[in-house]
């Protein structure tokens, strides 16, 4: 389960504008349940994470590193607000989905071909493109739902799972790659047949 209110955090002046723009609200639950036989499940999940990217798209304040947690200087610095280095974040975001969506192919003697549906994080259509470009995936099994909803961060994937299933796009039995990137930076990728 995750939800996701960015629309009450963000900074709505031209300041803030490259980050506000990008953000939508949402939220979504999946729900698994035990699946006799091997034609429906998890096959594999890998997740990763490198803190050095921190700085590059976080929530600087408030927080327990400060003493007090939040101060009328904080919010007069902006620090209550998401800051995104965009460069860094495209550069990274392109590189770590595209990263573990080969890698967990590989580690289970799959390739692109054998899917037949790609959801991945829905932050931004140019990321989705690149990744897809990279790895040549089949651009009409891939999800591209950022256009009605915004990027609603840890809610876009289980989103963009429903909406898949609900309109038939993700049929039963098929092949399914979800892969994410966030903050932090953290990022990984799961391998199911639904």
């Amino acid at each position: 389960m995750s939800t996701e209110i960015h629309s009450t955090g963000l900074e709505w002046s031209d300041h803030g504008r490259h980050v506000s723009v990008l953000f939508g609200d949402g939220a979504a639950a999946v729900i698994l349940g035990e699946s006799e036989g091997e034609e429906h499940g998890i096959i594999d999940v890998d997740l990763h994470a490198d803190g050095s990217f921190a700085d590059e798209l976080c929530l600087s304040a408030p927080g327990t590193a400060y003493d007090p947690w939040i101060s009328h200087e904080m919010i007069d610095q902006g620090l209550h607000y998401p800051k995104m280095n965009g460069k860094v974040v495209f550069k990274e975001a392109v590189s770590c989905i595209t990263r573990v969506s080969k890698t967990i192919l590989k580690e289970n003697q799959m390739s692109v071909e054998d899917l037949d549906y790609f959801i991945p994080h829905q932050a931004n259509m140019r990321i989705t493109e690149a990744v897809v470009k990279i790895t040549g995936m089949n651009p009409e099994k891939v999800d591209n739902s950022i256009q009605k909803y915004g990027n609603c961060a840890s809610a876009s994937v289980p989103i963009a799972l429903d909406e898949a299933v609900r309109d038939g796009r993700i049929q039963s039995g098929d092949t399914v790659l979800m892969a994410t990137f966030a903050s932090g930076f953290t990022w990984g990728a799961a391998l199911m047949k639904w």
